[in-house]
């Protein structure tokens, strides 16, 4: 079905170049990635304080019963424990969502799972989505997780892109066997945080321990952590992400517009978007 719907359509879009791809596979069609974007008018009702005593790490979403995996971020954080660089009393580890269960899982492999601080779930959606963004607020260090497989790569969680606007550090966790992630590459070149790839494991767990007790030691001893790069350069990215949407759209519909007015749009589109 998809590839059929594919095959007749003027354009086709998709949320990352993983995602593009594994549709482009054996088609001849016009692609177009319009990346997931975010609300920057939510930062608007957003006020949070930081809780200076303790290092606040933020986790939001799900985990998908565990095939996004948490537990090297706090295998990392047991060594720097165990090795007295981290003091376990001054570390925040929070998490909103709806699998408090599956995190706590992963944090007592490392024997953490006390670290662990879940903000639960509310009933209404909007109120969980409020209660997440405000914990991403009140937190200096932004967890995400996705996987990357042979048969499945370009994941990018919206939740990446949504930390952006906060413009604060990132840590991501991408589990399974493939390296040179997307999410990994836009983490290098946005110079937006670090990732860590199961992949890479013997190269990638020493530098995530580095930059967990760097990003750590800046906080207690200054108050802040610090984002590489420059922050015009986020700035500019943020921008540059939350007019993706727009961008790309106005792109797809052109292409629309066009074949429409040349007689060439496709049957099953030209019923969609054009119906008598």
């Amino acid at each position: 079905m998809e590839k059929w719907i594919c095959s007749r359509a003027d354009v086709v879009t998709a949320v990352s170049e993983g995602y593009l791809d594994k549709i482009w596979n054996g088609l001849d069609i016009n692609g177009q990635v319009i990346t997931n974007g975010f609300d920057q008018e939510d930062l608007e009702f957003l006020s949070g304080t930081t809780d200076r005593k303790k290092f606040p790490m933020a986790y939001t979403g799900v985990t998908y019963r565990g095939k996004r995996d948490l537990t090297p971020i706090f295998m990392a954080l047991r060594q720097l424990i165990d090795e007295g660089k981290v003091d376990e009393g001054k570390i925040a580890f929070r998490y909103a969502g709806s699998e408090s269960e599956d995190v706590r899982y992963q944090a007592a492999k490392a024997g953490l799972a006390d670290l662990v601080e879940s903000k639960g779930m509310v009933p209404r959606k909007e109120a969980l989505r409020l209660q997440a963004l405000r914990l991403q607020a009140e937190s200096e260090l932004l967890v995400v997780a996705t996987w990357n497989e042979e048969r499945h790569t370009g994941v990018l969680p919206g939740k990446f892109l949504e930390y952006m606007m906060f413009r604060k550090p990132i840590v991501a966790v991408v589990n399974g066997k493939v390296n040179d992630s997307e999410i990994g590459s836009m983490l290098r070149e946005y110079d937006l945080g670090f990732c860590y790839e199961a992949a890479n494991d013997s190269r990638d767990f020493r530098k995530l321990k580095l930059y967990l007790y760097e990003q750590y030691t800046s906080f207690l001893e200054t108050g802040a952590i610090f984002l590489g790069g420059n922050q015009m350069r986020l700035t500019i990215t943020v921008i540059r992400i939350s007019q993706n949407v727009s961008l790309g759209l106005c792109k797809s519909f052109k292409i629309l517009y066009k074949n429409q007015e040349d007689g060439q749009c496709k049957p099953v589109l030209k019923k969609l978007f054009y119906p008598t």
